[in-house]
């Protein structure tokens, strides 16, 4: 999966399926992959920040304790 279909898998709501894949490339990836992904994320375009329901620091834990 390159960094575009990644970005795309992520966005929004996802289906099971999909998560299920982006969750296996995430535990295909060596940990400092992992770091770098956690430094590089950026939350301020999801949904819950955009309207003010979510703090982008909390979208970013969120995003990775799901992995």
């Amino acid at each position: 999966m390159n960094y575009g279909g990644f970005i795309k898998q992520v966005q929004g709501t996802m289906s099971l399926r999909n998560f299920d894949s982006v969750q296996q490339a995430f535990e295909s990836l060596p940990k400092a992959t992992i770091d770098i992904v956690k430094q590089q994320f950026n939350a301020k375009d999801h949904p819950d920040v955009r309207a003010d329901r979510k703090r982008d620091d909390d979208v970013l834990c969120e995003f990775t304790e799901s992995f």
